[in-house]
């Protein structure tokens, strides 16, 4: 089944702690697209300047117990999120190129045929050599 195109609306709430440092939460709502194709779930949406990433677009893939999520304009970067797995990245930005380790603890994504539900994430990500934080992912789509 494919599914072209429909207009969602998703809600993304983000929240980031640092060692040492008050809990920072980042909250984000913006229209996008869903595609269905091949039983993986498609999300495009564009990126607001209280993500950081303003002029950017997002692409969200979820196939079963993975997300992945690419990222491009200003800042590059590809994330795949899978229960207790560890994955290296390359996060490209106007600074520099800086080498990302992430580990996802939890992951959780339900989706029915037109594109609505929710994904939550819990990760942790290094950007190694400079910082690591833990993160918690909501997104609603409806």
């Amino acid at each position: 089944m494919t599914t072209k195109g429909a207009e969602v609306f998703l809600q993304l709430t983000t929240e980031i702690q640092t060692e040492g440092e008050a809990a920072q939460r980042i909250e984000f709502a913006t229209s996008g697209k869903y595609y269905l194709k091949e039983e993986t779930h498609y999300y495009i949406y564009s990126e607001s300047e209280l993500s950081g990433m303003e002029g950017g677009k997002t692409t969200l893939k979820v196939k079963d117990d993975v997300v992945t999520m690419h990222r491009y304009g200003v800042n590059i970067v590809e994330l795949v999120f899978a229960t207790g797995e560890i994955r290296e990245s390359v996060y490209e930005t106007p600074y520099g190129v800086f080498d990302v380790e992430m580990r996802t603890i939890d992951l959780t994504a339900a989706i029915d045929e037109g594109g609505a539900g929710h994904i939550e994430i819990s990760y942790e990500i290094e950007v190694k050599g400079l910082s690591k934080t833990l993160n918690h992912l909501k997104i609603k789509v409806s």
